[in-house]
């Protein structure tokens, strides 16, 4: 497995298992992006259940169902809708996102991703890091619309983020109290708009990461990724606009 790089934070939750780790017996919970980067915030066994809290999938109802689980139906589409309903038709007070093309699911990512949550009071949303399966082949660092657009517009306009691993990344978790108070974009740009939103509202102290060692699923072509890029593009420069960063008209806005 690739080892741990430089430009990784050291500032995340372990998922325990294979990478070397100073809490083997279970996430290593570790300060924020803005906090202490040595002395743990968390015991190293986290408590045996998580109450009141949920999952979201976005996957097809077919297979949902057959897995038991309560399906609800997006009366739009979008990703972003998809999840903004799911909020809307749950309870509870800690809400896990996961992405539904992964094609090697590791159960562990939940616990691994409630963790900071459950241990420290001042985190409030959770991002999942982690390498990729390209080819075969396990890559640091995330994905062509990670790489070209997201995390350079991140490193010029939000430097406090640029250590974000993968800020597109569907897989993150965060309290009911605060997903209550954040726009859902409707597409692709919903990532990207948490993260954003909650640094805008709570500070960067609020959002931890953790590391959930690898993300197999399938990838897109050039022309969905075009479109992905634009909905990022759109969100963050939405996001410029509304902080009185970039003039209104200087770009047409998208939902």
């Amino acid at each position: 497995h690739a080892p741990h790089h430089s430009h990784r934070p050291a500032i995340f939750s372990e998922l325990a298992g294979q990478r070397q780790s100073d809490c083997a017996n279970g996430p290593c919970i570790q300060r924020s992006l803005a906090g202490n980067r040595t002395n743990p915030i968390c015991p190293k066994q986290l408590p045996q259940s998580i109450p009141r809290a949920v999952v979201l999938i976005t996957m097809v109802a077919e297979m949902a169902a057959r897995a038991g689980a309560r399906v609800v139906t997006s009366l739009l589409p979008g990703k972003g809708e998809a999840m903004w309903r799911g909020l809307a038709e749950t309870d509870a007070d800690v809400v896990v996102f996961l992405d539904a093309d992964l094609e090697r699911f590791d159960p562990r990512y939940i616990p691994a991703l409630v963790g900071p949550l459950l241990c420290d009071p001042a985190i409030s949303f959770v991002k999942g890091a982690y390498d990729r399966d390209i080819a075969g082949d396990l890559t640091v660092g995330g994905g062509r619309v990670t790489e070209l657009t997201a995390r350079p517009l991140l490193a010029a306009f939000w430097p406090e983020l640029s250590e974000v691993v993968q800020p597109l990344g569907g897989e993150y978790a965060g309290r009911r109290d605060l997903l209550e108070r954040l726009p859902f974009r409707r597409g692709y740009g919903v990532d990207v708009g948490l993260l954003l939103d909650t640094a805008e509202l709570l500070g960067v102290s609020s959002i931890a990461q953790v590391d959930l060692h690898e993300r197999h699923h399938s990838h897109s072509d050039l022309q969905s990724l075009g479109l992905m890029a634009a909905e990022v593009l759109h969100t963050i420069l939405d996001r410029l606009i509304a902080q009185g960063r970039l003039a209104a008209d200087a770009v047409s806005s998208t939902s």
